[in-house]
């Protein structure tokens, strides 16, 4: 990502813009947002007493490195980011190696995982939801695809140069650097066509759900709250395209980089968010939190007895003798936060008692 930036002689107004600012603020309130969103998640797995899971490491990965790209980004502003590349290197020259490094390699690198382990652990939550083999592939491929996407791109930064200085000295004899630049740019692809898919993966299962209209938009509105990050995805990509590094690497850096630092802690926030239910209802008990987040514990046919008036679990099955079958055994794994359904569609041949609930 050698840069092809030419200092020319340029005004003193030019010389002083600075959005270094911008940067440190986006990058604090993230690192702030990340860890009340992620304190949320742990203190609801904690009041259901669900077992630290492989999602759970994943997400605790996911919160470190994403708190460790804003400190970068922070930091980063010592080196010169957000300042003028032309007054960086009149004024201190001796930063550029450090920014080099810094913005040019770590950072990209750490990203590499910050957008992944997130949807990674959304993915081992879906697992523990989804009961029919279609779903569960598709949510192993995209496991692997996250996790081959997040090394192959870190590996791809690190060996970007045949020599580190070559990426912030394009005049260096026997430098040679790919193009990094485009490959980060593109990169979104595969997160964008990842949410897709994690977007899609539900709703036929939503549908089938022998449940009330109501309901089923709560479940909706679960699933698509992990799916937020789709959006900044797309936001980065197109910023990335409409400003090239090359064209002022310290200056635009730094909007590239709030771009990065947003991206991946919408990830975590989103992830998060599917286990917030619990704390959330305690903290804000309106009618609208409590559609989207949830389900009523009682209607997951954890331990309640079905009878006349009460409650039942999804898709509630009945045998003409009376006995319980799949409905009752269709239970939310424990992997997953407050009792959500376990998505086992209608099958044919079952008799379907329909009962009353009301969603809390």
């Amino acid at each position: 990502m050698a840069s092809s930036f030419h200092p020319t002689a340029a005004s003193h107004a030019f010389l002083s813009q600075n959005d270094s600012t911008s940067l440190v603020v986006t990058a604090i309130v993230f690192i702030v947002l990340e860890t009340i969103f992620y304190g949320l998640r742990t203190l609801s797995r904690y009041y259901q007493k669900i077992p630290f899971g492989w999602e759970d490491a994943l997400m605790l990965l996911g919160w470190v490195t994403c708190l460790t790209l804003a400190a970068d980004g922070i930091v980063s502003v010592r080196f010169g980011t957000g300042q003028r590349f032309l007054k960086v290197i009149q004024e201190h020259p001796e930063k550029i190696p450090s920014w080099g490094r810094n913005n040019l390699y770590a950072i990209p690198m750490i990203y590499c995982f910050a957008v992944n382990l997130p949807k990674m652990s959304v993915l081992g939550l879906y697992l523990g939801i989804f009961l029919d083999k279609w779903s569960r592939w598709t949510c192993w491929i995209l496991l692997f695809v996250c996790g081959a996407s997040g090394i192959v791109n870190f590996f791809t930064v690190a060996f970007q140069c045949n020599t580190p200085e070559a990426i912030w000295t394009p005049l260096l004899p026997g430098g040679r650097c790919d193009n990094v630049d485009a490959h980060i740019t593109y990169s979104a692809i595969v997160n964008i066509l990842t949410d897709l898919v994690m977007i899609i993966l539900p709703i036929s299962l939503v549908k089938k759900l022998q449940v009330t209209k109501k309901v089923k938009i709560g479940i909706a509105l679960t699933f698509l709250s992990a799916s937020i990050g789709l959006i900044t995805a797309i936001a980065r990509f197109i910023q990335f395209i409409l400003n090239p590094i090359a064209e002022d690497p310290t200056y635009q850096g730094a909007k590239l980089i709030i771009w990065i630092i947003v991206e991946s802690g919408m990830y975590l926030i989103s992830g998060c968010l599917l286990s917030c239910r619990p704390v959330l209802n305690k903290i804000m008990s309106s009618d609208a939190v409590s559609t989207i987040f949830s389900t009523n514990r009682s209607a997951s046919g954890r331990g309640t007895k079905a009878t006349t008036g009460g409650t039942s679990g999804v898709s509630g099955h009945q045998g003409k003798n009376g006995d319980s079958t799949d409905g009752n055994k269709a239970r939310m794994d424990e992997s997953v936060e407050g009792g959500y359904y376990r998505l086992e569609p209608a099958k044919p041949g079952k008799i379907y008692v329909k009962r009353q609930f009301s969603i809390v």
